[in-house]
């Protein structure tokens, strides 16, 4: 490029696709046949086996059922998990672009691209600001899947990879069920632990309590003792003032029938 006119500079910087042989040789104030003299075409062939490899890998990555895809500028599927539906379309193609690739045998061939609709991908693809997680029923599935997309910075192509609803709230489910036994066992521990620091607790304090009974059970019985000798001497008392009074009664009628010499 260093060895280039600056002509031809000038004509290569203002190629980008967009601008016509006319609009290029009318900004640089040239004739037409000026800028097709340093024209030419360029042609590369992508061997895109490796993205196939990656694709392929993503197959069960996520899940049971779980795939792959990736999606060119014009909505193709130059890769895919599915190799029936490798190559087709999710939507109808510009009749332009399906000449253009017809011509080029782009997809390595000459007919045109088969059409395997998919609204939800094709209107993400047309949207400027796609979701990057949805759900959908793709093209060929009969059941809902977690869908997530993302574009690529380098080339204008879009990774898809697909999930059954199914498999995902699965593995949400499992993780809910480990994590209540998880809970659960935490629970069961901290009650084993509550329930023996608060035997060490209460230990000493029902000991106390039961000779505490104890002491209580002693005193009813030295009161109960106490009370029986204290009717002891109390009947002792009244049986010796019953014998005192019966000898002075006897005394005084031993008087009154006693005849008094004077």
């Amino acid at each position: 490029m260093n060895d280039w006119s600056r002509r031809h500079r000038q004509v290569f910087a203002l190629i980008d696709g967009s601008r016509t042989i006319e609009q290029i040789a009318t900004m640089l104030q040239q004739p037409p046949w000026v800028v097709e003299k340093f024209l030419g075409c360029i042609r590369a062939t992508l061997n895109i086996d490796n993205i196939w490899t990656i694709v392929a890998s993503d197959s069960g990555a996520n899940g049971k059922g779980s795939y792959a895809l990736m999606l060119d500028q014009n909505g193709v599927r130059i890769a895919d998990a599915v190799s029936l539906q490798l190559f087709t379309a999710i939507a109808p193609l510009p009749l332009k672009t399906q000449q253009m690739i017809t011509n080029e045998a782009r997809y390595g061939s000459s007919s045109q691209v088969p059409v395997l609709p998919d609204r939800t991908l094709a209107g993400i693809q047309q949207s400027t600001h796609a979701a990057t997680t949805f759900q959908t029923t793709p093209a060929g599935q009969s059941e809902l899947f977690q869908v997530t997309q993302r574009t690529m910075t380098v080339v204008p192509w879009t990774y898809v990879v697909l999930s059954p609803l199914s498999t995902v709230t699965a593995v949400a489910d499992q993780q809910l069920i480990i994590t209540s036994l998880v809970v659960f066992l935490v629970l069961v521990g901290a009650a084993l632990i509550g329930l023996m620091v608060g035997q060490r607790i209460t230990r000493p304090i029902l000991r106390a309590v039961d000779s505490l009974q104890g002491n209580s059970h002693v005193l009813t019985s030295m009161a109960a003792k106490q009370k029986s000798v204290a009717s002891e001497q109390k009947w002792v008392i009244d049986s010796s003032t019953c014998s005192c009074c019966e000898s002075w009664a006897s005394l005084f009628l031993a008087l009154e029938t006693t005849p008094f010499l004077f």
